[in-house]
């Protein structure tokens, strides 16, 4: 409902929409659309210039509320608005009878099914991916963290100090 109420009471925002209906749109024409959408339904107040960098301050705020050391939940998920958008672009389309190819517009071919690409993006800087870490005990269980992310136990690991 925020969304339809944001395109009833926003004529700019109902005019960027518009573009989904282009035959003829190409990706870097689509992503200013969605972007600016979801900043105005965040009502993002400093204005951001960007998604990833409301996305960021939005993570700094959370970081600076945590009440834990390694908060791994204040880590944002990384932008998958592009590949969504253009699935959405390839879906109106095709109930306009216009004739794309899927694996250009968000979807991957695998056997005889269409799977959704969620991101083309590491889910978060390979440096910062090496310093999770976890407190759990004992570290070669099934419930560490580490090992559930497929990493390697480090000196932050508060029970094994990486050396498991």
């Amino acid at each position: 409902m925020k969304l339809v109420k944001l395109l009833l009471q926003n004529d700019s925002i109902r005019a960027l929409t518009l573009k989904f209906y282009e035959p003829d749109c190409w990706e870097d024409e689509l992503l200013p659309c969605p972007e600016t959408i979801t900043l105005a339904l965040y009502k993002d107040n400093d204005q951001s210039s960007s998604l990833g960098t409301f996305r960021y301050n939005l993570f700094s705020t959370n970081l600076a509320k945590a009440k834990r050391e390694t908060p791994l939940e204040c880590l944002p998920p990384t932008s998958a608005l592009l590949q969504h958008c253009k699935r959405v672009y390839y879906q109106i389309q095709v109930w306009l009878q216009h004739r794309l190819d899927p694996c250009v517009w968000g979807w991957t071919r695998q056997s005889n099914f269409l799977i959704p690409i969620m991101s083309e993006a590491d889910p978060a800087p390979k440096d910062l991916l090496q310093e999770v870490s976890c407190g759990c005990p004992p570290c070669k269980s099934k419930r560490c963290n580490c090992r559930n992310a497929g990493l390697k136990c480090n000196p932050a690991c508060k029970v094994c100090r990486g050396k498991s």
